[in-house]
């Protein structure tokens, strides 16, 4: 009879797993439309829970690994099945395989799934291979509506992902779903949390499908102070019970959080203590705050299958994670914000003007670029820096016409104007309204905007170095504009694979030991980059990643006491500050529009400690309040 009954358990939960193939929600309808159709990793489930249709089938918590690190099967079971024989295999060999020891090993960057099967039923794990020397691309677009919106600066944030969901039901067992419970759980620890004046994020609120990367791209993007991965525990024999808590183990800022959560889930469901333990499940090793993943029974136990699929037993559990939570927080974080002020005008002009009194009372010398056209101006950073000169915004009309300007020049006691692009952006008018102040000119334009960027190298000079940027963007060039500036060199603009003549030129008559190519080979191909003397790739995922790579890369010699926020999907108030920045010898952050972008996060969150102020260039129609609040700059 037992055996009987243990079939029909079996049935049921292979049925329900066939059944979340078809039965696709609209929500997740929607999100693989908007990514482009269902992913690799979806595919590759769905292939596996056909295969195995009919059988104890039981997706486990996925991992991530380095090439080259080996993980021994039986690390990932439950100390119950330790004499239990089990069958080892990899989906793909390529990526992951199975050695002599008996061992799962990292090959090659990819993704695949390893599964453990024995009399008992079949796990299945996705497991992440990463190169350490190298960046894993995503391979889904995430959208800016993911997450939930924060609203405010001053509590603590969490975030809180209910394990599998959608095409992955987890453990199945019992007539239950891991998905179904650890969502339920996972909305009752949000409104306790919320209840406790906590934000939260959320990976999912529906049965919705996400990536591991995924996962953790929404965490670190999120700006919480920590995670926690929801999930039910399975085992091929009933007899294991409990719950347990993983953190990551080369991690150890992780280990007070799930103590915490644990000791509160014993004391909160008088359930078996299985103790702390450390794994290389993915969502706890590339999530970059404190995180852990809790195990609350076992779905494979009929009486904590029972119990886990009650409402009470439910609160219980909830209760315990979130005060597990709440108790971490409080011992361990600091709720603080970095001081922030605004520099902005009515308009791009005024922003400009107030950002040069930011620095300046008096100059001999300014920079006076065109407002309306970006590319002839990409390269004025560093000429500023080596002129001790702000920056100003003109509009291509006569200066009669634009009486801040006029004034600011006038109060700057300005004695030279250096015109940056040709009459056909700054008009010779204009240029002739201000010698009328008897205010000498200088007039750095080219046929086009790489004949312009050479015009402006000579003026700066050379120390040896040159950032090489393109010409067809402008955020890479404002990027490195301000460090370019500290570090005396010109930036020298290019096409993706052909370096215009006249820049070439340049180079080849500078004593030239080190080239800085900014962007991706996407941006700037690595036929060309090859060309360059002594070249390095300070590039990203796009301008962001960009953004972060080139702090990072000078941070030792720059002052991070104040940096500068910017927008990074328009270039004027990012031009106008970096003369400011360069003059401070700190850094401007490029910030998008739409949402706040994990590089950003990252640059503010990691240099927290050392920042004392940070000027939000432009208003809160172009950086909103809800950004600012997100990344906890408080004004």
């Amino acid at each position: 009879m037992k055996r009987s009954k243990s079939r029909i358990r079996k049935l049921l939960c292979a049925i329900t797993a066939v059944l979340t193939i078809t039965m696709v929600s609209p929500v997740s309808r929607l999100a693989a439309a908007e990514d482009g159709g269902i992913s690799n990793t979806e595919n590759q489930l769905q292939t596996i829970l056909s295969e195995n249709e009919g059988a104890n089938l039981q997706v486990k918590n996925g991992l991530s690994i380095d090439v080259g690190q080996a993980i021994d099967h039986t690390s990932l079971l439950a100390e119950e099945e330790a004499s239990i024989p089990f069958k080892l295999s990899s989906r793909d060999e390529s990526i992951v395989k199975v050695d002599e020891n008996g061992k799962f090993v990292g090959v090659a960057s990819g993704e695949t799934f390893i599964t453990l099967e024995s009399e008992g039923g079949t796990y299945v794990y996705e497991v992440i291979v990463k190169d350490p020397t190298k960046e894993v691309a995503s391979s889904r677009t995430l959208t800016a509506t993911t997450a939930k919106t924060i609203t405010t600066n001053s509590n603590y944030r969490v975030f809180i992902d209910a394990g599998h969901g959608g095409k992955d039901p987890g453990a199945c067992a019992n007539g239950l779903q891991e998905k179904d419970l650890t969502l339920s759980i996972a909305l009752k620890v949000q409104r306790i949390l919320q209840g406790k004046g906590i934000d939260v994020v959320m990976s999912r609120t529906t049965d919705k499908f996400l990536e591991l990367r995924e996962i953790s791209s929404l965490a670190n993007n999120s700006g919480t102070d920590a995670f926690a991965s929801i999930h039910i525990n399975s085992a091929t024999t009933t007899a294991a019970y409990g719950i347990e808590t993983y953190y990551y183990p080369n991690r150890m800022d992780s280990k007070p959080l799930a103590d915490s959560v644990q000791k509160q889930l014993i004391s909160s469901t008088g359930a078996y203590d299985r103790k702390v333990k450390t794994a290389d499940y993915h969502v706890v090793r590339e999530t970059k705050m404190p995180s852990i993943l809790a195990e609350c029974g076992f779905i494979s136990n009929k009486n904590e299958a029972i119990k886990m699929n009650t409402n009470a037993y439910q609160e219980l559990l909830a209760s315990g994670i979130a005060n597990g939570i709440k108790n971490y927080l409080n011992a361990n974080v600091t709720l603080s914000s970095t001081p922030g002020e605004r520099i902005y005008g009515a308009t791009r002009y005024e922003t400009s003007y107030l950002a040069a009194k930011k620095g300046w009372t008096t100059s001999d010398t300014v920079i006076i670029a065109p407002g309306m056209s970006y590319p002839d101006a990409l390269c004025a950073g560093p000429l500023a820096a080596k002129n001790n000169a702000p920056i100003l915004l003109a509009k291509n009309e006569s200066l009669s016409n634009q009486s801040e300007l006029k004034s600011l020049l006038s109060s700057l006691k300005v004695k030279k104007a250096i015109i940056v692009g040709g009459p056909t952006v700054l008009s010779t008018s204009f240029e002739n309204g201000i010698k009328s102040m008897s205010i000498s000119t200088e007039r750095l334009g080219g046929l086009n905007r790489y004949e312009t960027s050479v015009k402006i190298a000579e003026a700066v000079g050379t120390k040896g170095e040159v950032a090489i940027a393109t010409g067809t963007g402008f955020a890479d060039s404002l990027s490195i504009s301000a460090v370019a500036g500290i570090k005396g060199m010109p930036i020298l603009l290019t096409k993706n694979s052909e370096f215009p003549s006249s820049a070439r030129s340049y180079l080849n008559s500078k004593n030239i030991t080190k080239t800085y190519v900014v962007g991706g080979s996407v941006i700037i191909s690595d036929a060309l980059f090859k060309t360059f003397k002594n070249p390095e790739r300070l590039g990203g995922s796009d301008r962001y990643a960009t953004n972060e790579i080139i702090l990072n890369r000078f941070k030792g010699s720059l002052n991070t006491s104040q940096m500068y926020l910017t927008l990074g999907t328009n270039f004027p108030d990012a031009l106008s500050v970096s003369a400011l920045a360069a003059k401070n010898s700190s850094f401007v952050i490029l910030h998008s529009d739409s949402e706040v972008k994990g590089p950003t996060m990252n640059i503010v969150t990691q240099n927290r400690d050392s920042i004392n102020k940070i000027y939000v260039i432009g208003g809160p129609q172009l950086i909103t309040s809800t950004a600012l609040s997100k990344l906890r700059i408080k004004l």
